[in-house]
């Protein structure tokens, strides 16, 4: 008997707890028939031992171990092993929410079923992502691009089931070359290609917000980082010309916060390369130019950039001197 959903966990040097509170969110889903893929990307030997045997607990679980590659490649090597009439991803320190699946939400062979998603921040505080302006039901993909130009619900591929001989006909894969970036460019990718789209207004996924797995991602390699921030900056201009949306001001000022914010993430514990990595700033903002990043405020911010090195490094000292300050004086209260 096909199963009707393969739910395609990754893992990479994630604690045991987060693990299990994934695991169980996922098995208390009733009234589906379902796998689950555990997909270790090569973590350490100690915590893949604790996997397998933690796995060993469920009967629905399979665990896999390849070697490290990524998320990207961990989804895909997931994908191509996956039963399931459809495909739901899931990192393994996020859960979803079992009350959310029903087999009325993919029985006209739909091609893609988008869900809403609850982001759980550090301090407990939940915020909801929907597609706005938009109600449950069937939606075409040109109705819904426009909410890509915007970090929101299609900027992930979690909370969304994919009909996977969809995918496979299609070859969709995961960009496996990409630091960050990679959720977006997948589901655009889908979109593209005019699927049979399913709109649920349900919660369906739990996103704990962890903001040490960003800084981690561009501290391994700020340069790709800065690549994949521009990678996104085309796409979604390319989306606001399809969609006929001309100013795309508001396009320009995210993509040089991103900018910004990548270098001064890729400051910390970094003191010794600050040279190399300011040259592939100013590297990122000229192609910037060529790409035209033509709002007044934006090219603004890019040349004080490029124009006032020294005040940029020092600034982000001051700022990482006064967090660590901050984070001091909490912990002792």
């Amino acid at each position: 008997m096909c199963k009707d959903i393969s739910f395609i966990v990754t893992v990479y040097n994630k604690e045991t707890k987060e693990i299990i509170r994934c695991l169980n969110s996922i098995s208390s889903i009733k009234n589906i028939f379902y796998e689950i893929l555990l997909i270790d990307d090569g973590s350490k030997d100690e915590l893949s031992n604790l996997y397998k045997k933690i796995t060993s607990h469920y009967d629905n679980v399979k665990y896999i171990r390849k070697e490290n590659g990524g998320a990207a490649s961990a989804r895909n090597y997931g994908l191509s092993i996956a039963s399931g009439k459809y495909v739901y991803f899931v990192d393994a320190d996020d859960s979803v929410v079992a009350t959310a699946f029903s087999k009325n939400d993919f029985q006209k062979n739909e091609e893609l079923v988008i869900y809403d998603v609850n982001i759980k921040l550090g301090n407990g505080t939940i915020e909801k992502f929907s597609l706005e302006g938009i109600n449950s039901g069937k939606v075409k993909a040109e109705e819904i691009l426009t909410c890509a130009l915007k970090n929101g619900l299609l900027n992930w591929a979690v909370g969304k089931l994919y009909l996977r001989k969809f995918l496979i006909d299609k070859g969709l894969k995961f960009d496996e070359e990409k630091i960050s970036g990679e959720d977006i460019d997948f589901v655009i990718k889908v979109l593209f290609l005019s699927p049979i789209i399913k709109y649920k207004k349900t919660v369906s996924y739990i996103y704990f917000f962890d903001t040490s797995t960003n800084i981690h991602r561009i501290n391994k390699n700020p340069i790709n980082s800065l690549d994949d921030a521009l990678s996104v900056y085309r796409l979604r201009k390319k989306i606001a010309n399809i969609c006929k949306i001309h100013n795309t001001s508001e396009l320009d000022i995210d993509f040089v916060n991103s900018v910004f914010e990548i270098y001064g993430l890729s400051l910390i514990n970094k003191k010794d390369n600050i040279d190399k990595i300011y040259e592939n700033l100013i590297k990122l903002i000229n192609i910037s130019h060529v790409y035209k990043c033509n709002n007044f405020l934006a090219n603004k911010k890019l040349n004080w950039i490029k124009n006032n090195k020294k005040r940029v490094i020092k600034t982000f000292f001051y700022i990482k001197k006064r967090y660590s300050s901050l984070k001091r004086e909490t912990e002792y209260k």
